[in-house]
């Protein structure tokens, strides 16, 4: 990515101010940031301390404030356990001011004594005398046959004011050169020490002292080279630091190079020209008029996410592409999938969920994808062997992404270039986003004449004009005429409802609206009845309501009648929706008044189902990664013998780890470890036990005699970090096929019932095609088995419920052997090393330095006494501007824009006025009209569609957790007219403006009706019109939310 420069503008929008705010810039570990106050000549031998594990976080700081004895105790007690690798234990407590088990352990070890038998004074200030005097003990319990010599000068003109119980200390001290005594010939007995100080003085002490500790001191010097573990820094670089150093092209964001670009048609029509290599819009348009986008119009756009193939509709879909640098290519190989693609070439005829491809003439420029028949195909590669009776029936998604690519292959059928990862498109069905607890606000109303056709011309006028209550005669079979006024006209279909009961006030209800009786749709606009009523139509009332034979005088029925105009949405899949002020009808004639209802329903069959509850419990920030975190490493498995083929240091014990070969062999063998396996279980845990972790150093000329035989193997790997991702990836890729191969292969063999295996099959297969990346999980990540370990029940009653098998089939020793074996399947595929600069057996990239993906936890529960039916939610966090919150007085909008330009000069002035109107009007095409209430809605993380719901038994509850990845699509989903979405986008939204008010959490559920449901088995055929189906506590259901929260803190609700 581009580097941030000196200085940053930051736009305050609602004053336009501008102010230059500097980079953060942070070096990143081994091992340590510094605070600035430390000295000169002290800062390299800090950092060596520090690798020795001879300090502790609280005093690298303040390096000129003088230590204290509780400080001191806790070093020099580090200096102890470095020498002799053991760990020290704490004494009982004599002390009444203090707790501190560093101090009761100095003391357990005779370093330290109280300054009487119940105080220890840890606050005060040591002297250097009482240094000399706690190095000199704690070397004594270190060193067997400790070398006390004191003999030799020792002529410092202040020796006179050493105490008698440390002048053997401090000459001790002088002699072996950890103490040396200042210029004017004073050593300084009664002077306090800084930190800085006190640290070097230790240091001294261990490098002087470490070879005649005992440890090593047998081993023979050798050029297998030396690796250090590693103990981390608890100064890491910032979240936005990290951010902005991650390069373009990383493990958990690969960029390939793609020879081809693809675009996708945004509406079934075949687009009126085709894209070029130029393919581009204006990027800074200012003071722009607002567009009106027509959302029947067909462009080619080239993100993801911005093209949705309705299932409903016509399914041939229109794909475009443009060559680059493609010499040699004879044809161009489409596949689709329903996971994203690993873009390299290894593997890339049989991706992970391929569901069909084609071929195309690579001089056509364009070709048609049938995704009707991709379902079709769809089914009979999921299904497999498995036979035309089996049980499998995946869970409907209302939404799902598929993946399509297009590939550029030579006369051989190879790639040119690399096959790369296509763009995601959404499939499924049109559906509206509403929140049932949400009041609906009317934007137009129902008019209607006095009379029922009205009267347009001559002296007595009848117009339509606006009746909340209005009655109609059942005698006069009245085709009554109904105006709508008010509509928006970007609006294109309209229906018209009438209802027995009122209309819910909340959530809209439609387009299952209940006690509905009559509703009919119309194309917009409406025309033919009279130009200055457009949009207006005939309602023929004996179509639904009561003959007047069946009525008697006096006898009336309420109806109620509302208009719903409906337009596709800029948000891909989704309508939008409008409703008119609902009206009352009285239908009868004569009075007395006597009111009766007509309710279609004459009874309520209440299903033994029920919708599960969905709600969002929390949130968890990503993490981001660390610029070296390819040089970052840990121990995941126990080394074997012969992985050992260089030294490794431990920094924590100081303790060498030689190769057990040649020489070597025989000198274990004398301090008592006879064989490989001794060595494998009682020395190689000293130096490596599992969770050990190890830093790669970016290698330095300087630096190859350490490294030794290893400097070119290191080298190489740093030199070319493209190939050791690409190598990386490979690996993850490799282990997925495993998984599915394993996981299958194990697993079904646990399913109790002969005869549902074949399904449970198919369902575990098609589970694997998608299901890890369906919940968010980057196909390119080496930790899958740790970001998927939350998901093992969840997993396994979704493939339980696809193929049929009812948990309550299984006992509960059955389905944890499932779960149980899916977690171990998953943990053997990702048990691999990853590829690393020693080839190490043993080495995983460190997760600690890797990226995470963000993440929400979903609970989905069952709240009542009978099994949930299974179904699926979205998820989508989005960003949202309106004319207010840009404004807010407390949280206004703040953009901040790379800038070498001059503070307040025109030129940054003018930068920052271009980069303002991209990100207002820019990125949404210019179509959000702010001053008239417009919204502009950018995605902030991709969209995760369809997570499929299992069957849940009664008062269960179980948690989804959904990963949050960065939206990568080239354009924003409801925006494909609109500018590119890039990097300074996100961190705008993301780290400028993710704690204010403009992020929101969108949670969908979708389920079917009762009648849906009812009809899904395909079992049943008819329905009785008469009877009222509902789920058990319907009415109780919640399943959708929209909550405004931050997106750069971690949250709980």
């Amino acid at each position: 990515m581009n580097k941030y420069l000196t200085k940053a503008i930051s736009i305050f929008l609602v004053m336009t101010m501008l102010f230059t705010i500097p980079a953060v810039s942070e070096t990143n570990p081994p091992p340590l940031n510094f605070d600035g106050t430390q000295s000169n000549w002290a800062e390299a031998e800090l950092l060596e301390a520090y690798s020795y594990n001879l300090t502790y976080p609280l005093i690298m700081n303040n390096f000129k404030r003088n230590i204290t004895r509780e400080e001191f105790c806790t070093i020099v007690v580090k200096l102890y356990e470095s020498l002799t690798g053991k760990s020290a234990l704490p004494a009982s407590n004599p002390f009444t001011d203090t707790k501190n088990p560093e101090i009761l352990k100095a003391y357990n070890l005779g370093i330290v004594k109280g300054i009487s038998a119940t105080e220890f004074a840890p606050g005060n200030n040591i002297t250097r005398q009482e240094i000399c005097v706690m190095i000199y003990r704690a070397l004594d319990v270190s060193i067997i046959g400790l070398d006390k010599d004191v003999s030799g000068s020792f002529l410092f003109s202040d020796q006179n004011r050493i105490a008698s119980w440390a002048l053997t200390e401090m000459k001790f001290a002088f002699k072996n050169q950890i103490m040396r005594g200042f210029e004017d010939n004073t050593i300084g007995p009664l002077q306090n020490t800084t930190r800085e100080q006190a640290i070097v003085l230790l240091k001294r002490t261990f490098e002087t002292f470490s070879d005649t500790s005992g440890q090593n001191t047998a081993f023979p010097e050798n050029d297998l080279g030396t690796i250090t573990t590693y103990k981390p820094s608890l100064l890491r670089a910032s979240d936005v630091t990290k951010y902005r150093e991650m390069p373009d092209h990383t493990l958990f964001f690969p960029k390939y190079d793609e020879r081809v670009s693809l675009y996708a048609a945004s509406a079934p029509m075949k687009p009126a020209s085709k894209p070029s290599t130029s393919f581009r819009l204006s990027t800074s348009i200012i003071n722009p008029s607002i567009i009106t986008f027509d959302t029947e119009k067909s462009i080619y756009s080239n993100s993801s996410y911005t093209t949705f193939i309705d299932k409903n509709e016509e399914q041939k879909r229109w794909f475009a592409f443009t060559l680059n640098n493609a010499t040699g290519v004879k044809k161009i190989v489409w596949q689709v999938s329903t996971s994203p693609f690993i873009g390299y070439k290894e593997n890339w005829k049989t991706p992970l969920g391929l569901l069909a491809s084609g071929e195309v003439d690579a001089s056509l420029g364009e070709f048609q994808i049938d995704f009707g028949n991709l379902k079709k195909a769809s089914s009979i590669i999921n299904i497999g062997l498995i036979s035309s009776t089996a049980t499998y029936r995946p869970i409907e998604q209302k939404h799902s992404n598929y993946y399509v690519r297009a590939v550029a292959v030579d006369s051989f059928g190879m790639p040119i270039g690399e096959p790369g990862k296509g763009i995601a498109v959404l499939y499924g069905e049109r559906v509206i986003n509403y929140n049932p607890t949400e009041k609906i606000a009317s934007t137009f109303q129902v008019w209607t004449p006095t009379s029922a056709s009205g009267g347009f011309s001559g002296e007595f006028l009848d117009l339509p004009t606006f009746k909340s209550v209005f009655r109609v005669d059942p005698r006069a079979n009245e085709n009554r005429m109904f105006h709508f006024n008010g509509i928006d006209s970007t609006y294109d279909r309209i229906a018209i409802q009438v209802a027995t009961q009122t209309f819910p006030t909340s959530g809209g209800g439609w387009p299952n609206t209940p006690n509905v009786i009559f509703e009919q749709e119309y194309q917009l606009p409406i025309t033919t009845i009279y130009s200055n009523f457009p949009n207006s139509i005939y309602v023929d009332f004996s179509k639904f309501g009561k003959p007047s034979s069946q009525m008697k005088e006096g006898q009336y029925i309420k109806y109620y009648l509302r208009g719903v105009a409906f337009k596709k949405s800029t948000t891909p899949g989704i309508y939008d929706v409008s409703y008119s002020t609902p009206v009352t009808i009285e239908y009868g004639y004569n009075p007395p008044v006597t009111w009766y209802s007509d309710d279609p329903y004459k009874s309520v069959t209440t299903l033994k189902v029920s919708k599960p509850d969905v709600k969002i419990l929390n949130y968890t920030k990503p993490q981001w990664p660390d610029k070296n975190y390819m040089h970052h490493y840990y121990v995941f498995t126990p080394p074997k013998a012969e992985d050992i083929k260089c030294n490794w240091r431990n920094t924590t014990t100081n303790e060498i780890l030689y190769p057990y070969m040649g020489p070597y062999i025989e000198i274990y063998a004398n301090q008592g470890i006879k064989t490989a396996q001794d060595y494998e279980t009682k020395v190689i845990p000293r130096v490596l036990a599992v969770g050990t972790k190890v830093y790669f150093q970016p290698p330095k000329e300087e630096d190859r005699s350490w490294w030794q035989q290893l400097f070119e193997g290191i080298v190489n790997f740093f030199k070319d970090l493209a190939y050791a991702v690409k190598t990386i990836v490979n690996q993850v890729s490799t282990a997925y096929a495993n998984l599915k191969a394993g996981l299958v292969k194990f697993v079904v063999n646990l399913c109790p019932i002969e005869a549902l295996k074949g399904p449970f099959k198919t369902a575990l297969e098609a589970y694997l095609n998608y299901g890890l990346m369906t919940l968010g999980i980057p196909p390119t990540l080496p930790n899958f088995d740790e970001l998927s370990e939350m998901g093992m029940n969840y997993m396994a009653e979704v493939v339980l419920t696809e193929a049929g098998i009812p948990v309550t089939d299984l006992t509960k020793e059955q389905f944890e052997n499932i779960v149980t074996g899916i977690a171990n399947e998953i943990d053997k595929a990702a048990n691999y090393a990853d590829f690393n600069p020693i080839n190490a057996a043993f080495l995983k990239l460190d997760p600690d330095y890797m990226y995470k993906p963000g993440y929400v936890d979903v609970e989905v529960s069952n709240t009542t006494n009978v099994p949930s039916i299974p179904g699926t939610f979205d998820i989508k966090v989005t960003f949202e501007m309106d004319y207010y919150n840009k404004i807010n007085p407390i949280y206004p909008l703040s953009l901040t824009l790379p800038s070498n330009y001059a503070y307040q000069s025109d030129a940054a002035f003018a930068n920052a006025a271009t980069y303002r109107e991209h990100f207002e009007y820019g990125l949404n095409g210019h179509t959000v009209n702010y001053a008239q209430g417009g919204r502009a809605i950018y995605d902030l993380f991709n969209p995760q569609p369809g997570i499929k719901i299992p069957i849940l038994q009664p008062y269960e509850k179980r948690t989804v957790r959904v990963y949050l990845n960065p939206y990568e699509g080239k354009k924003l989903s409801n925006y494909p007219q609109g500018e590119n979405f890039g990097r300074l986008d996100f961190d705008n939204m993301y780290f400028g403006n993710g704690n204010k008010k403009f992020t929101f959490f969108h949670l969908t559920g979708r389920f079917p009706t009762a009648e849906e449901y009812m009809r899904q088995g395909g079992t049943i055929i008819y329905l009785d019109p008469t009877i009222k189906y509902v789920f058990t506590k319907e009415s109780y259901h919640q399943a959708n939310e929209k909550i405004q929260m931050p997106v750069s803190a971690s949250w709980s609700k």
